[in-house]
This record gives C-alpha cells, structure tokens and sequence, in this order.
C-alpha cells in the first residue's frame, strides 16, 4: 500500500521526500569495511550482476579473468554485504552465501544495521545511475566504488524492526518475480534451442516436404544423411575471400560482429575521428550478402555469434574472414544458415591454429558441404526465414515481459526503502 506517513524533504535530489521519522546518516556512520586474511582452501567468490555473490564453483567457471597472484586477495564470510567496485553501477550488490576469496574490487562490508536492507537500499541507489555519477575515469557504464566513496554517502535509515520488515517483503517479491522470469528465460532457451535445431534440419533437406524421397549419407558426421540428389562439394569451389582494401574516406561506417548479426557503429565520421579513421584503414571492406564467420576461439560454445550476412557496406576487423559467394551455384542466404547448422553442431571446434584456435579461410574454405538446387536453396532459405520470424517475434515478447519485471522490481525497491511504500 501507498504510504498515508508523513513525510520531510531529505534535501538529497534521488531521495525526494522520505518518511519523517527515519533519518539520513553517512555510510561511515553505519557500516564499516572488513578486510579479512584468505585461507588456503578458499574458493574465488564474485559478486554477479544480479546480485548474487557466491562461489564461481557454484554458478559458472568460465569468462573471468584470471589473476595468478592474487594480489590484495581478501577473505569473505556468509552474510558479508559485497559492493562490486566496478559493476555496482548495475546492481552487483549483495549477500555471501558462502566462505571464500575475492579480488580487492570487492568492497566487504559489515553493520549493525540490517545488512538485507542496506543491501536494497544500495541497490536502489544503483537504479537511480548515483554511482555512475560518483565514476571517475573512462571506462564505459562502469564505477569506481572504493569504501570512500560508499562511506561519504548519505544512507535512510528507519527503525532497525522496520528494516527487518522492508527487507523481508523485499526478499519475497523479489524470488517470486525472479521465478517468473526464470520461466521466461527457460522459454527463451527453449526456443533458441529450437531454432538450432530447425536450422540444422532444414539444410539437411529433412523439412522441405519431400516425403519418402531417397537420402546418402553425407560423410559429413554432423548433417548425417542427405537427399540423393543433392552435391557433396567443398565450399571453395563457391567462395572467395574478401581482400583487404584501404577504407580511407571511402566507408563511414565501421561494423561490429555481436551476437549473431553485424550491427552498425553509429556517429562516425573519418574526417572528425582521425584516430578511427587510422585504425581501420586496413580493415575489410563488406557488401551486403557477404557472410562473416568469427575465426577466434573456435573452441568456446559461441552458438549462433559464430556466423552471420552482412546487411549494410561497412568495414570489419581482422578478428573475422569476409567471403563472397562467386560461383551461381550457392546461394549467400543458403550458406549462412549451412555454416549456423555447422556452428550448432560444434563442428568448428578443433579447428584452427594456436593458443586462441584461430580459424583461417584456408582451412575455412576446405570444408564439406551439400549443395541442393538453386530452387531448393531458397525454399530452404524462404522456409528458414519465416520460421525463425516467428520464433523471434515469441522470443522478444518474452524478452520485453522479462525486461517490465525487472522495472517493476526495481521500482518496489526504491519505493519501498525511501519509505514512499509502507510495508506493514
């Protein structure tokens, strides 16, 4: 219910009006920093994004950097209260679930007050942008949250029972609108999982409604059996690759592989950023139709960031190989979705050369692939497309509900630690 108290200017601008019983008082009033020594046995904890701070062990083990010193390394305890010193902008605040070890960016806190609802507290801060207002440096949408900055700020305390009930209701709403969008996540991986899949089957010729038509094996182990008719080839018959070509004044537009497609950067102009302008000078020149493959850690589980169509001329980085379909018998929208359906199938892993597995177009080009005719092609391609639009529409449905729940528990927080929602 909406709060009926009455209630006093905090003369704080993101705070506004608060209840008039509750009082404003620095963190270093009421919390204090805790550096404790590290035991040999000790796992690395992290403070998420979404606030959870727990053992890497016990949620995920790769994509963090790994330090081999460990320098500054401090000992944490269940029920510590974390501050990510970077990514607390973004609501990485939170509780210990466990014993371990984390770098020093992680700011260990203790209190007399309620630590749950300091932590709520906090975290609405972060909602309002006042740490990326407190950041210093140029690192983008990040802050510098030591203990100085956290100790200077103003905290809104109401009665320590009071915080106890806030933070309590706050621990319920929050895991049931967690729950739901848990559901939601694992639809949206059902249906990516799903689009896998029907890309996968669908070059293979196994959707096109051909019923009872005669199928070879393809020697290929990750298509398996294909229709009789169909060509097993080898893609450098069909490609070449892009060549470098000097962009100076000739490409405004710099492109960016993420997530799956090739996406424009935007307010970029050579004439006005001489240090883009010389950085891409030696970048590839793409057209639309051109395919894109990421040739770098061929062994990580990208799925579908592997491979993509370039839509708009642009340039790229060396980091991937441009080709072109030369030869009439291939189709650009065919191939992408034959080389998804190879990604999907992790047949990119092993390959390359070095540490990072680097992929080159020589190797690229030698692969094996099966060629319908051009008519089959595109109503493969045709068929693809509209099933992946459907998919996609359902996907980003889930995806805008997902993102209103996250709104919405954000503003239950806010409102219910300034004290503008009276929780009984």
């Amino acid at each position: 219910m909406t709060t009926r108290r009455k209630m006093k200017p905090s003369g704080i601008p993101w705070l506004g009006d608060v209840p008039e019983e509750w009082h404003l008082v620095k963190g270093k009033y009421c919390l204090r920093q805790i550096t404790r020594p590290t035991k040999d046995d000790d796992g690395v904890i992290t403070c998420f994004r979404d606030g959870e701070v727990t053992l890497r062990s016990k949620r995920r083990e790769e994509g963090f950097t790994v330090s081999l010193k460990e320098l500054g390394y401090q000992g944490i305890e269940p029920g510590d209260l974390v501050v990510h010193g970077m990514d607390g902008f973004a609501g990485s605040i939170g509780i210990s679930d466990s014993r371990g070890k984390a770098s020093p960016v992680l700011v260990v806190l203790d209190s007399e007050q309620d630590k749950r609802y300091l932590m709520y507290y906090l975290r609405s801060v972060a909602y309002k942008d006042v740490f990326v207002g407190l950041a210093t440096g140029i690192r983008v949408r990040s802050c510098d949250l030591r203990w100085n900055k956290l100790a200077e700020l103003p905290y809104l305390l109401p009665s320590l029972h009071e915080q106890c009930v806030i933070a309590g209701f706050l621990d319920g709403m929050s895991a049931r609108i967690d729950g739901l969008k848990e559901k939601m996540s694992n639809e949206i991986e059902r249906l990516e999982a799903y689009k896998r899949s029907f890309i996968a089957e669908a070059v293979a010729g196994r959707f096109t409604g051909k019923m009872g038509r005669k199928m070879k094996p393809s020697g290929i182990p990750w298509l398996g059996d294909v229709p009789e008719e169909w060509e097993v080839t080898r893609l450098q018959h069909y490609i070449v690759e892009v060549q470098r070509l000097n962009v100076d004044g000739v490409v405004k537009n710099a492109l960016k592989f993420y997530y799956g497609s090739i996406v424009e950067k935007t307010n970029f102009d050579p004439e006005e950023d001489q240090y883009v302008a010389d950085v891409i000078k030696n970048y590839t020149v793409v057209e639309p139709g051109d395919l894109i493959v990421n040739g770098l850690n061929l062994n990580f589980d990208l799925v579908s960031l592997r491979v993509a169509q370039v839509e708009k001329c642009g340039v790229i980085t060396s980091a991937y190989i441009a080709m072109r379909i030369r030869n009439d018998g291939l189709l650009s929208d065919y191939a992408k979705y034959l080389l998804k359906s190879y990604d999907y199938k992790k047949a990119f892993h092993n390959m390359g050369t070095g540490v990072r597995k680097i992929l080159s177009f020589n190797e690229l080009k030698k692969q094996h692939i099966v060629l319908p005719s051009l008519a089959e092609q595109r109503e493969i391609a045709a068929m693809i497309d509209r099933r992946i639009a459907t998919i996609d529409t359902v996907i980003a449905k889930r995806k805008m509900e997902r993102e209103r729940l996250d709104v919405l528990k954000r503003s239950i927080i806010c409102e219910a630690v300034s004290g503008r929602k009276e929780i009984r």
